[in-house]
């Protein structure tokens, strides 16, 4: 599975309004990604995939 770099600039963006304005801690974060490697390697990453290029302006 690949992002495209707008898509990984969007999820950073996030992250750092989050950790800056809702008081995300730096923990939370890396909890957060390593959430997502797993979930990437699980049987939910094709429907998950699916979804996201169903949504119109996303690659």
């Amino acid at each position: 599975m690949s992002f495209t770099t707008s898509m990984l600039f969007l999820t950073f963006v996030a992250t750092v309004v989050l950790i800056r304005a809702f008081g995300l801690r730096f923990l939370h974060a890396m909890i957060a990604m390593l959430f997502g490697y797993y979930l990437a390697d699980s049987q939910f990453a094709a429907t998950i995939a699916n979804f996201v290029a169903s949504i119109p302006g996303v690659k």
